[in-house]
């Protein structure tokens, strides 16, 4: 197949038919559809993707219809989203909206994902992609919204030990917003003036300017 573009469409429907149950559940099932011999690295990365594809929002509705059902059209996907929402949807919404499905997938996951892994080839890279989806989509951002500095997101490790995650806690704790205002709080009223003399003046001298350069190469890149 070279280096030509797969269409991923067909191969997430492969695998939509390969690793659904009879109840609509994604997992290792067996399947006469699925019947390559693969390891257990290969088949878990291929349920983690086809399970960040169809559930959650990562993608729209309408490409997700197109994944479940390998026979049916565009057209099809229009009638069947007019008669849910009961609405006058144009055929041109709908493309658009599949097409936009299918270009995020390729983007974030890329557009030879099936056959590289089935080959056994770029895992790791496969793998590091859809972590960092999964952390994107799962990753609680109510917890990222109440620190002071980010996380990479990028990063995935399952397991450090006690000491590693105590010393991580006790390095961010500071910059929870939750810390930081009560640090606001209890900010001395006349030191905060001060801050605002030294930052305001353009011709500081003697320990005033000395204590501005602290400022600045503490405050400043």
């Amino acid at each position: 197949m070279g280096k030509s573009k797969v269409r991923v469409y067909p191969a997430l429907r492969e695998l939509y038919e390969g690793f659904v149950g009879s109840d609509g559940s994604i997992g290792r099932y067996p399947s006469k559809k699925f019947k390559r011999v693969l390891s257990e690295r290969q088949l878990n990365l291929l349920v983690d993707i086809l399970k960040v594809v169809m559930e959650t929002d990562f993608i729209n509705e309408e490409s997700k219809k197109y994944i479940r059902n390998r026979f049916i059209t565009i057209e099809g996907i229009n009638e069947e989203m007019r008669d849910e929402s009961g609405e006058d949807i144009s055929l041109n919404t709908t493309v658009s909206k599949v097409m936009y499905g299918k270009k995020k997938i390729e983007t974030f996951i890329g557009d030879r994902f099936f056959v590289d892994i089935i080959a056994n080839e770029n895992i790791g890279i496969y793998e590091e992609r859809v972590s960092s989806l999964k952390v994107k989509i799962h990753g609680k951002s109510e917890y990222r919204k109440n620190l002071g500095i980010k996380i990479p997101v990028y990063d995935i490790c399952k397991e450090i030990s006690e000491e590693d995650f105590n010393n991580f806690v006790a390095t961010i704790a500071p910059y929870s917003k939750r810390q930081m205002k009560f640090v606001e709080d209890s900010l001395d009223e006349d030191a905060c003036g001060y801050f605002n003399f030294l930052v305001s003046e353009n011709n500081l001298v003697g320990v005033d300017r000395d204590r501005a350069l602290i400022l600045e190469s503490l405050l400043l890149d």
